[in-house]
């Protein structure tokens, strides 16, 4: 038992520093990129609907009134059909930028008005 420790903490030292600039690059980009700020179920457990885990209280998703178990329909009217289409669409949106997000509530249409950060 006394090596294990060492050996994982060697291993988590290795692992840190294994991500190649590109990676890196990648990362910042997608960390900086227009956001909700929201938190979604797993997409193994909803058939690829984006439906809200999370709404951290005073993020632009918590602004504008969604909440969870809101599925996610539309940004823009631009469709949202998995986590994926939602992430593509939000990066091609600009910081401060205020759009239109398509929900189902309680299986009920409606569209809400967020501000990106």
């Amino acid at each position: 038992m006394k090596r294990f420790v060492p050996v994982c903490l060697l291993a988590c030292g290795l692992l840190t520093g294994c991500l190649t600039a590109e990676d890196k690059a990648a990362k910042q980009a997608f960390d900086s990129r227009p956001q909700l700020g929201v938190t979604f179920v797993p997409e193994w457990d909803t058939e690829n609907l984006v439906v809200l885990q999370g709404v951290p209280a005073g993020s632009p998703a918590a602004q504008a009134g969604l909440q969870p178990r809101d599925v996610i329909t539309s940004l823009n009217g631009q469709k949202v059909t998995d986590i994926h289409s939602l992430n593509d669409i939000e990066a091609s949106m600009q910081h401060g930028q205020t759009i239109n997000v398509g929900i189902l509530r309680n299986q009920k249409p409606m569209v809400l008005v967020a501000t990106l950060s």
